[in-house]
């Protein structure tokens, strides 16, 4: 028996409370950061930006005193959605202003 997309969100972990902006305002051309937590074991598979998916090479980059950077994509002024898929975890949306 397959489960129900339901019963999958309920086996996945709540996402940590503390990935949060760093600046929930940045300017053009900007890069967003992303603060995950020293030797946290959440890592990102998957990224939108405005449901788009990013480069996982060429834009992302994490470091290990615990922040993500997403750059290259913040190129016009505005709203950003950028939801973060992990394996084994609910989602985490967070929302960006582009200034």
């Amino acid at each position: 028996e397959e489960l129900s997309n339901e019963d999958i969100e309920k086996t996945l972990k709540d996402v940590p409370s503390n990935i949060e902006l760093m600046d929930s305002v940045i300017n053009v051309n900007g890069k967003a950061t992303i603060y995950v937590g020293y030797m946290n074991e959440y890592e990102p598979t998957k990224i939108l930006v405005n449901e788009k998916e990013i480069d996982m090479i060429e834009d992302y980059e994490k470091q290990h005193i615990g922040n993500l950077y997403i750059t290259n994509v913040f190129d016009k002024v505005g709203e950003y959605k950028i939801i973060f898929k992990a394996d084994g975890y609910k989602d985490k949306e967070l929302n960006l202003t582009v200034k």
